[in-house]
């Protein structure tokens, strides 16, 4: 091989070496492939699990709320009228009392209503105690007071209002006390309770279908 020759080759190699064919990429395209990739991975794994949830989900029942509302009878003398529903075995009146029979979460709501400020009397307060009694001794659940001007109007009728939840256990006893009973618009007074039922889940009926 001439000279010639030789560094005609050396000059092809260097610059085959110095400026090489390389494949061009494209780095986005890449990317939005990975992000494809992941979010069908995403939702492949959203659907299986709300298919599991819905073939494993338990059935949810609930009991018939138990109520015991009670209207007063006479304005001169702290008696009730008492009507229940769906309450077995939960409650029992005695000396004008409501007995729990049923340890559980009670929510018990009273509303009392003052009588028209014409009949009196003026600059006064009448207070309503939610009371309880058991074989430990007697304490108030909850005591609100009202205040009284027949002054600025004689035709208002003030009112207290209240519902909370308790905690209440089998033996106690539930009564309400008054300042002034004489002063209370029977009309528009009454008081209740009604359990807060817990949700039961039953497997059984899921566990049927299955079989």
């Amino acid at each position: 091989m001439s000279s010639s020759e030789s560094e005609a080759k050396s000059t092809e190699t260097e610059i085959f070496i110095g400026h090489p064919t390389v494949p061009k990429t494209v780095p986005g395209h890449r990317c939005r492939m990975l992000l494809l990739s992941a979010l069908v991975s995403m939702v492949v794994a959203l659907l299986v699990s709300i298919c599991s949830s819905l073939l494993l989900l338990p059935r949810y029942k609930t009991r018939p709320v138990c109520l015991a509302r009670s209207v007063p009878m006479s304005a001169d003398k702290n008696s009730w009228n008492w009507t229940m529903e769906n309450c077995n075995d939960h409650f029992r009146i005695g000396d004008q009392k409501l007995e729990i029979l049923k340890q559980g979460v009670y929510v018990i709501y009273i509303h009392v209503t003052h009588k028209p400020m014409g009949n009196g009397p003026y600059n006064d307060t009448f207070t309503v105690q939610l009371r309880k009694e058991s074989n430990g001794g007697k304490g108030i659940l909850h005591k609100m007071t009202e205040y009284v001007n027949g002054i600025k109007c004689d035709s208002c009728q003030p009112y207290i209002s209240m519902a909370h939840p308790y905690q209440l256990q089998k033996g106690e006893r539930l009564y309400l006390e008054f300042n002034a009973l004489s002063n209370i618009d029977i009309d528009m007074t009454f008081w209740g309770v009604y359990e807060l039922a817990p949700i039961t889940v039953s497997l059984s009926a899921l566990f049927q279908e299955s079989a």
